[in-house]
């Protein structure tokens, strides 16, 4: 384990190294706060301190960051997936993972994350366990301050995180350490009353040491995980230990753009303010509304011109495009596009590079999710193996409660499918109906399908539901039958008081609440044998028993009309089936279109 000497020599190494990203980082952050005078001092004045011309930079960022943000879907799959024990044990795991990220709020830390990883070309989760709480805390930290080594595998080795806390709080949490805290030489200057501390964590350690003269190890313990407990998402660029963010060339532009606004802005006022130009016959004359000029000319009464240059106005718009490029922002997004683009086709086009940074985006954010819910597990079972926990949740607007123990419910499975679905970048209208037509042609499987829904979901969970809907519907479809045997019962002179019966209590038992499956086991349920057994014959009628038919009763050997197919009973003459129509398309301006309408007959 390293100690507190050798943890500062080596942030200062590292600060050395990552001067430049420093300073490029500081810059991003200064523009997206709005302060360009601090990235360029020279280029602004004591008169207009602030901008004046719209944060083109922070409002791509925080659209991009809004669209980024959505989580994923996290499914947990065991090795086979064949039996409802291996089913169930993967349910309970994909409900633990989703724990994981409600308990820490990830979803909305993601807007944090996805704005750093456009401003700085990184986002950082830093994983610590939660003794209170007893479980494992996903943290989006900023990434200014952090210093990472990565091996050539892109693993993180080490991570060095450095910030400013104030003297006097520090003290109250670390009481034993406070004379050391509030002593003058561990202020990062004289008069200052902050002083700077270093997080160091690699597979060995994980400690907090004080900056100082001789510096101080606040915090030193082994590291159980035997791997460093941070992830990186970073944002692809041609050197893999150098970040790039997507504004760092637009800043300067942005800054292009306020100063031609300056200009403008002065020759404005200098036209307004312009001096009076006066024929030679007026000697004195006021100044103001309705004020009177006496002279022999009052046509050569006027101000002094002053021509603006259309290249400036011109060049307005050309540092405008040059912004939308560098930031890879298209005109369509804010709502404006060119007067030749009529199509929803052309739209899409414009629009296409923009949902390829989404997709992009949300692909490295993909790998990176992975890692975290697999250290996340890993935690768990490390730190409380034994620990008997009870968590609540919901899914898919259905709320569960459950317990589990991490030594047995995790047993080392550690893995977990992060997915964003193939239609990542898409809008979910158009996601849909591309995954609706594919579904038609039976590209794929329902399970498939499912899985790449632009939204979250259960997939178990959801088809066991629909296993039982459709369980329903056939109960349903039998009774159906079982009640349009009645007419064809009575013309063959049967006694029809049975089904009769039986249809009424089935209506009543619905009307009570009660589910479909429990009212049909009570009403039908087998009869209890006869004490006596009567004698052959004894009890049947000319007709024979009721339910029992054939052709000339109009009932098939099942009970089902004749003519009417099977799971079609109660519906018109000839055994129609509703008709289902969906279509799907897209209007003049580009935006998806769905319709669906169902046709039915019945007989009167």
């Amino acid at each position: 384990m390293l100690n507190a000497t050798e943890i500062v020599d080596r942030l200062r190494e590292s600060q050395r190294r990552a001067l430049a990203r420093d300073k490029q980082w500081e810059d991003n952050r200064s523009a997206r706060k709005g302060d360009l005078a601090s990235v360029a001092p020279d280029l602004f004045s004591a008169e207009i301190a602030k901008p004046i011309v719209a944060n083109f930079v922070d409002t791509v960022a925080r659209d991009m960051a809004e669209l980024v943000a959505p989580l994923p879907a996290f499914q947990c799959a065991s090795a086979t997936m064949q039996s409802d024990a291996a089913r169930k044990f993967a349910d309970r795991r994909t409900k633990i993972a989703q724990n994981y990220v409600v308990q820490s709020k990830l979803e909305r830390q993601m807007l944090e994350g996805a704005d750093h990883f456009n401003t700085y070309g990184i986002t950082v989760f830093y994983l610590e366990p939660d003794f209170d709480e007893k479980i494992p805390r996903i943290c989006v930290e900023d990434p200014t301050g952090g210093y990472p080594e990565i091996d050539r595998w892109g693993r993180v080795v080490a991570y060095t995180k450095r910030w400013h806390q104030e003297a006097a709080v520090l003290a109250q949490m670390f009481p034993d350490f406070a004379s050391v805290i509030l002593h003058k030489e561990s202020r990062i200057m004289p008069g200052s009353n902050m002083v700077e501390l270093i997080r160091f964590c690699d597979k060995d350690q994980i400690s907090l040491v004080l900056v100082s003269k001789h510096p101080v190890t606040l915090i030193g313990v082994a590291n159980p995980l035997k791997e460093t407990p941070v992830v990186l998402a970073r944002r692809p660029w041609l050197h893999p230990d150098q970040y790039k963010g997507q504004f760092d060339d637009a800043i300067w532009i942005q800054i292009a753009r306020d100063c031609l606004a300056r200009l403008n802005l002065e020759a404005v006022s200098k036209s307004v303010q312009a001096p009076l130009a006066l024929p030679s016959d007026v000697q004195e004359f006021a100044i103001g509304p309705d004020s009177i000029i006496r002279t022999n000319s009052p046509e050569k009464v006027r101000k002094v011109g002053l021509e603006l240059p259309q290249g400036a106005f011109a060049e307005s718009q050309v540092l405008m495009e040059e912004m939308r490029t560098g930031t890879r922002y298209p005109a369509a997004r804010s709502g404006q596009s060119d007067a030749s683009v009529v199509t929803g086709r052309g739209i899409q086009q414009l629009l296409g590079g923009f949902d390829s940074q989404v997709k992009a985006a949300q692909m490295t954010f993909k790998d990176a999710l992975t890692d975290v819910i697999r250290m996340c597990f890993k935690m768990d079972e490390l730190y409380w193996p034994n620990l008997e926990k009870s968590i609540r949740g919901q899914a898919n607007g259905t709320p569960y409660e459950l317990k589990y123990k991490p030594s047995t419910h995790i047993a080392g499975d550690t893995t977990c499918d992060v997915e964003y679905g193939f239609a990542a970048g898409m809008d979910p209208n158009r996601a849909g109906v591309m995954l609706l037509q594919l579904r038609a042609e039976k590209a794929f499987s329902r399970d498939f399908f499912v899985r790449q829904l632009p939204f979250g979901i259960n997939v178990h969970e959801e088809q066991s539901k629909v296993d039982v809907e459709e369980m329903r519907d056939a109960i349903k479809q039998s009774i159906y039958g079982y009640v349009q045997s009645i007419p064809a019962l009575a013309q063959q002179g049967m006694d029809p008081s049975d089904p009769v019966l039986k249809a009424a209590m089935l209506v009543k038992g619905l009307q009570k609440g009660e589910s479909i499956e429990d009212v049909v086991q009570a009403v039908f349920a087998p009869p209890k044998p006869p004490v006596a057994p009567a004698s052959a014959g004894e009890g049947m009628g000319s007709g024979g028993p009721p339910g029992m038919g054939g052709p000339a009763s109009g009932l098939t050997d099942s009970g089902r009309m004749v003519g009417v197919p099977p799971g079609q009973a109660g519906q018109a003459p000839g055994g129609r089936p509703d008709l289902s129509v969906a279509l799907a398309g897209l209007t003049s301006g580009g935006n998806p279109q769905m319709s669906s309408f169902v046709s039915r007959r019945r007989r009167i």
